[in-house]
């Protein structure tokens, strides 16, 4: 291959990269639409024996709620919270309930679509969770577990739907 072709080559991959990007953008506020006009309040109930920070779960009527640890939340800023909250909610709105047999993959896919619900939620309204929330995920660079990127995947993604909003 010589240097134009892999130019060429680079340059489609790029842009379908782009195209997925506004197309997954574009999913996403379609389901806030929906979501705001369609669905009752989602209750948020604490749960102090919750291992992280909060999930979003089905209650046995089957209402979406979200479960979070107020041991884990106090340690928070009011704008780490607040991005969590659009986190949680985007599990819910993008339908990824919190399901115990789900592979670590999908999970981990799930955690950056959530993210980039949060951020888009959250844009126009609320930078300063946006902001929070970077500084978090910079702060835990290489933290990861089986079910979460690290906090560097999580950073350069906000940071890639961050420049996806901005065009």
């Amino acid at each position: 291959m010589n240097t134009l072709q892999v130019q060429k080559k680079y340059s489609y991959v790029k842009n379908t990269f782009i195209v997925i990007g506004l197309l997954v953008c574009i999913s996403i506020e379609i389901r806030l639409a929906f979501a705001q006009t369609q669905s009752p309040a989602v209750p948020e109930i604490a749960d102090y024996s919750l291992a992280s920070a909060a999930r979003a779960v089905l209650l046995s009527n089957g209402q979406p709620a979200v479960l979070y640890n107020p041991n884990i939340t106090r340690n928070m800023s009011l704008e780490l919270q607040r991005f969590f909250r659009a986190h949680e909610y985007g599990h819910i709105v993008l339908q990824h309930i919190y399901n115990p047999n789900v592979d670590q993959q999908t999970s981990r896919l799930c955690e950056l679509a959530a993210d980039r619900y949060a951020v888009q939620m959250l844009y126009q309204t609320d930078p300063t969770a946006i902001n929070a929330v970077l500084v978090f995920y910079k702060a835990n660079w290489y933290t990861d577990d089986p079910w979460h990127p690290s906090g560097a995947v999580m950073y350069e993604n906000i940071q890639h739907t961050l420049r996806m909003l901005e065009r």
